[in-house]
């Protein structure tokens, strides 16, 4: 099946959004992939954003994107989706993702892209020694363990993240306007591997009277204060010792699992911790992201949406 084609629009002149933050709309057409490629690059290059998607926004049979601000590091910003785009065309080079985007800029992309890419793997295949002659095993045998690997390489992990959260209002007549976001975040095993360990990034937009809340405990109070069961301590836990400063500087609440915690093919997780308590929004909106790294960080995965609010 052809994949669609990718139309994007950056649009830097609209009035309405003078607090610097970006606004991503996108038809339903859009590649999940894709759309997890862009969450992942914009926030390492630190650009506030918020992810919409627009039913009414023209189809054609094409993905469509359309980028609204008035961003000044329009460098930034534009190397930033050229990064997406790069990646997700490179992947899966067969299919006709074609993008409105000025050839010299594409260039300078490539040139971006290729610093990064890894070394060939020579260095590994100089380290493969042979096996004695007296140690190898009967040819059948050696057939088998041909298939078998074979098989291990075909497998892939992969996963999908969601969201699922209610928004609790403050009645008219309370003093403080505080706003609760509560919700959950699912982590399905989508893929043929185990995912273990999860490590779970909060992002949320850096601002007096926004913070998570819930029972999730520093790292040195979990020998005191952790659920007890059968086969150990549960619950979640933060990252990092300095978890506080990491929350005041970038706005990013980084939490694990207490106990080992493994997810097989087909099954999932859930992350009950979901608590955000916005009081008096200062912005007219605020945006909450979620990522989720297994095996010790070889696999990462954009949540599939985000929440976006407005006020």
């Amino acid at each position: 099946m052809k994949e669609p084609s990718i139309i994007i629009y950056l649009d830097s002149t609209v009035q309405q959004y003078s607090d610097q933050q970006l606004i991503i709309e996108h038809n339903v057409l859009l590649d999940e992939r894709l759309k997890n490629l862009l969450i992942i690059e914009l926030n390492k290059a630190k650009i506030p954003f918020v992810l919409n998607e627009k039913k009414n926004l023209a189809a054609d049979g094409k993905q469509q994107l359309a980028f609204r601000s008035q961003f000044n590091e329009d460098d930034r910003l534009i190397l930033s989706i050229s990064r997406a785009l790069i990646r997700y065309c490179s992947v899966k080079p067969a299919a006709n993702n074609s993008a409105i985007v000025p050839m010299p800029l594409i260039k300078s992309w490539l040139s971006s892209f290729l610093d990064q890419a890894p070394l060939p793997n020579t260095q590994e295949r100089k380290a493969v020694t042979k096996v004695p002659e007296k140690t190898m095993k009967p040819e059948k045998n050696k057939n088998i363990s041909a298939v078998n690997s074979q098989d291990q390489r075909l497998k892939k992990a992969n996963a999908e993240v969601f969201l699922n959260y209610t928004m609790l209002i403050p009645r008219p007549d309370d003093e403080e306007k505080e706003y609760m976001v509560n919700g959950s975040i699912i982590m399905k095993n989508t893929g043929d591997l185990d995912l273990k360990n999860p490590v779970i990034c909060i992002k949320i937009p850096v601002e007096q009277g926004i913070s998570l809340q819930g029972q999730i405990l520093p790292p040195k109070l979990v020998a005191g204060l952790a659920m007890k069961g059968s086969d150990g301590e549960k619950g979640w836990k933060y990252v990092y010792d300095d978890w506080r400063d990491r929350v005041k500087t970038k706005g990013e609440y980084w939490i694990t699992s207490i106990q080992e915690l493994t997810i097989p093919p087909g099954g999932s997780e859930v992350f009950n911790g979901l608590k955000v308590l916005i009081r008096e929004p200062k912005n007219s909106s605020v945006g909450i992201h979620a990522f989720v790294y297994f095996n010790e960080g070889k696999q990462q995965y954009a949540s599939n949406n985000t929440i976006s609010l407005s006020f």
